[in-house]
């Protein structure tokens, strides 16, 4: 019996060789995932996402132009409550126009977003941008 114990013992691997070979495969699968995304993002060509006709700028003139109602259903704040808060961030710094998007479409993005409950990617196909100014 101590022969069988002996000759099995022997045959298995010790329990920080099992430790080594399966460091050595995470190891080897984190960098196949890290060249896979570098050679996606540096050689695979680009397709715009958000080709929607109508961008974020005219959703946003479309609503600062609405009927009051429509405003009311969209932003959850009447539009003269929209423009007062939109002085007051600009006067206060805490939002400025940037070349794409404008501090009226920043505002009516976020009330939006957080009036309807919307996910990120449903604010990026309502509003025609990417997840990074969606984000901020």
């Amino acid at each position: 019996m101590s022969a069988i114990n002996l000759h099995f013992s022997n045959s298995m691997a010790s329990h920080n060789d099992i430790i080594t070979v399966n460091t050595a495969i995470m190891q080897q699968r984190i960098r196949m995932a890290i060249g896979t995304a570098l050679y996606i993002h540096f050689f695979l060509p680009t397709q715009q996402v958000h080709t929607s006709r109508r961008t974020g700028r005219q959703y946003t003139e479309e609503i600062l132009d609405g009927h009051p109602r429509r405003v009311l259903e969209l932003i959850r704040m009447p539009i003269t409550t929209l423009l007062d808060l939109r002085d007051w961030v600009a006067e206060c710094g805490l939002l400025e126009s940037t070349c794409n998007i404008s501090i009226e479409e920043q505002l009516i993005t976020f009330l939006w977003m957080i009036g309807h409950g919307a996910t990120s990617r449903e604010t990026q196909e309502q509003f025609q941008h990417s997840g990074k100014p969606i984000s901020r």
